[in-house]
Parts: structure tokens; sequence; C-alpha cells
């Protein structure tokens, strides 16, 4: 037997100080001007006056790095000298937000309570972060999943990647899917928030395990059209990879991670209309109203809790699936008293310290 699971860590890895603010919204509207302003750069004649008014709404979440040339009027931070693109080069950078050492302590519990052969990490900043917080916070050694693998995705600026962690098994074949293209009004842009991640498994047993590592696009910012509409491409690809790589009646498939969406919604159905993939819930029998792995405060009361993480097995591991749990003792909503009747885990005192603002899942896989 082996348990998979997936969890959003979150919060274990530093991470751009703009995407960590408790308040969504204002999370939403600093991004949206961090993208304005880097529209602004890549123009050939600069508005000054606009790019200094973004970069005063931006100030202590991100930084303008030069390369070459000068982009500033002598020491100044804040006025602009470069009349346009080609007076200089260089990038803006993300701000990183530091995390206490309760908070990594904390994530290191719940990963520890779920006691997982193998893992869905989502938001990992790298292999050797994953590495060495794996050494540095779960321990015994017994505890640890030593072994992970992700893809650098060239997508996501922020740094934030998808991993695949693990124990004993040995790495076959890994595939990304990072350079996957769509075409919308004309224009070619990725289909990827960060990547599906496909890591195949050795067992003990000689037997293959492929994982689908996935992390679609998020609702940040009121779910735009486009993110809507990215999240759908993700779906539907997913399902295309599902189908053209994979016998799902005899491989042994598991898909798993944060979707961003619900059951019903148009990025997911696709993958319940397979007929030979199934959410584990189903499988197991949960109740619908105890699916739920997110927390939307800002949402109308009955839809604050909603089922966004998912682990979804192939026909093959349809009969081996057992002991399908939600882990929530360690969510930022439960810790804020949020959620009456689950108690946080112990140390856990509010958002600041909390392990993630999502749950966990975890599944036995009988018989591997």
């Amino acid at each position: 037997m082996i348990r998979v699971a997936t969890f959003n860590v979150e919060n274990v890895f530093d991470r751009p100080k703009i995407i960590n603010l408790a308040d969504t919204a204002k999370s939403s509207i600093l991004l949206e001007r961090a993208d304005q302003l880097q529209k602004e750069l890549a123009k050939t004649t600069y508005d000054t006056a606009k790019i200094e008014v973004l970069l005063a709404a931006l100030r202590g979440y991100v930084s303008v790095r030069v390369d070459r040339g000068s982009f500033f009027q002598g020491q100044s931070k804040s006025k602009v000298g470069a009349r346009g693109k080609a007076d200089w080069d260089g990038a803006i950078e993300f701000v990183r937000a530091r995390f206490s050492d309760g908070q990594r302590k904390n994530t290191a519990q719940l990963i520890k309570s779920l006691n997982a052969d193998v893992m869905c990490v989502i938001e990992v900043e790298g292999r050797q972060a994953l590495h060495d917080f794996m050494m540095e916070y779960i321990k015994p050694a017994s505890s640890r999943l030593d072994r992970n693998m992700l893809i650098d995705s060239p997508i996501d600026p922020r740094g934030i990647d998808v991993a695949v962690a693990w124990k004993r098994a040995e790495l076959g074949v890994i595939r990304s899917n990072v350079y996957d293209r769509r075409v919308v009004n004309g224009r070619s842009l990725t289909v990827w928030s960060r990547d599906c991640l496909e890591v195949q498994l050795i067992l003990e047993g000689g037997q293959s395990l492929w994982v689908l590592a996935n992390h679609f696009k998020s609702k940040m910012g009121g779910d735009p059209p486009d993110a809507r509409q990215k999240r759908v491409a993700q779906g539907e690809r997913l399902v295309e990879i599902l189908r053209t790589r994979y016998d799902l009646s005899r491989d042994c498939v598991v898909v798993l991670g944060d979707l961003n969406d619900v059951p019903g919604s148009d990025p997911i159905a696709p993958l319940y209309a397979m007929g030979n993939l199934h959410d584990v819930f189903d499988l197991a029998g949960t109740p619908d109203d105890d699916r739920w792995t997110y927390y939307y405060g800002r949402a109308p009361v009955a839809q604050r809790r909603t089922q966004i993480d998912y682990v979804f097995v192939s026909e093959a591991l349809k009969d081996a699936v057992a002991n399908v749990q939600v882990h929530r003792r360690g969510m930022s909503a439960v810790a804020d008293g949020k959620i009456p009747g689950v108690t946080p885990l112990s140390g856990i005192t509010s958002w600041r310290d909390a392990a993630s603002d999502h749950a966990a899942i975890s599944v036995d896989l009988q018989g591997l």
C-alpha cells in the first residue's frame, strides 16, 4: 500500500510579498499595477510621470533591476531618467516575503501528519528549497519525502512551481509540458500557469505509477475572463494528455493538484466526463459538503467552502482506493476560527503562522 497526497503549501518557501497579503483584493490591485508597469517599461517612449506613479504605488513590493544603461535620475530611486527602453536593460523584481520559523514548523507538522509516500507539492520555489525544507524540518528521516522532481518553469516569473516528492520509489520518465501553446484571438499563448508535470515512479514491486501534478490558473483579481479561459484550456489539454499518452484501463495514473475551480465548472467537468478517470471522493462516497479544500472568505456564505484541490485515479486504480481524507487543521481559516468544530494543529494561532490556506488530501492505494 502507498499513500498519495496533494498539498498547496502556500507559504513554505519565500514568495513575492505582493501575493502574500491577507487582503487578496489588495494583492489583485497591486498585481494589476505591476502588470501595467511592465507594459510601460517595454515601450519605446516613456510616459515618465505614469511610471513614477506606478513605482510609488508599488513601493515595497517591486524593485527595478538595472543591468545596462541608466533608468533612474542620478541616485534617485523614484525619479525616472530613461526616455525609453533603448536607454537601459533590466527588469522589475518582486520583493520577497519573509516567513517565520513557526510557519515552516507548522507546515512540516501538517506534512508529517499526512504520512504520505508520494505527494504533489504546490507553490514550490525549487528542488533545492524543497530538499532543504525536508532535511531541516521533517524529522525523523523516515518521515521525509526525500526525493523530489520539478521543472523550473519559465512561465511564472514569481518562481512558483509544482513538484512531486516521494519516498523509496525509483525515478523513471519525466515529462514537462511547459511549452504547450494555444491560440487566442490570433495570439500564441502558453497553456499552463506553471506546468503539468508527468513523473513515472517505479515502485518496489516493479510496477509503474504515473503522477501528473498540476496547478491551474488562479481566480485572483476576481476571476477575469482570460483566467477562466486559461483554466478551460488547461482542463482540455490535460484530458488530451491522458487520452493520447495513457491507457487508463491498464496504466496506474494519478492526477492531482490545485485546479482552482469547482467540480461542475467548465475547466474541471471534462475530467469527470472521461469515464475512466475517477475523483477519489466519488469512489469513497464522501458527502458533497465534506469535500471542500479551500475557504473563500469574500464569497457568499453558501459558497465559501469549495473543492478546488483534487486527486483523480485511472480505471486501473479504481478498486485500490481506500482511506480518503481531507486534512484541514493547518488551514488559515481554521486558525482564525472561521470553521466551527475544527481545531487547528498545535502551535497554529492565526493565518500568520498557519500551514497554508488550503487543506491537503490523502488517499491510500492498496496493493501497490
